[in-house]
């Protein structure tokens, strides 16, 4: 009888410790903890990157205050800075980009919701939301 009690709280202490782990290596919604020019430096390569190299202009507050960023075409403008009309271009067809940061561990990622690829972010930290 002993012994049944023991294999069965060594199963359960093996299942928790399981659970644990997977719980650490899941992927939760995070923030940028510190806002600053590196970390919108590391975060513009990684979209930029996702997007084959596209400009994109992001700001200080880009991921610290909520977790997702959408990237849409840029907006054509006459030289009186006012949208030019009735002007379709490929890049106002094409469909916007989300992004969400994300946090594995104590790796901070982007993900591409279009793509699905990951994009680990080094040196920027962040917080679990």
């Amino acid at each position: 009888m002993r012994r049944a009690i023991t294999t069965i709280s060594a199963c359960i202490s093996t299942l928790l410790a399981g659970c644990n782990t997977l719980a650490q290596t899941q992927a939760v919604p995070a923030l940028v903890e510190t806002p600053s020019n590196t970390n919108r430096d590391v975060l513009t390569k990684a979209i930029s990157q996702a997007l084959h190299n596209s400009k994109v202009q992001l700001s200080l507050s880009d991921f610290s205050k909520r977790n997702t960023v959408i990237i849409e075409g840029k907006q054509h403008m006459a030289p009186n800075g006012l949208p030019i009309m009735g002007r379709i271009t490929k890049d106002m067809m094409t469909p916007a980009d989300h992004f969400q940061l994300m946090k594995r561990g104590k790796k901070c990622f982007l993900i591409h919701t279009e793509t699905g690829e990951e994009y680990v972010l080094k040196g920027v930290t962040c917080q679990a939301m």
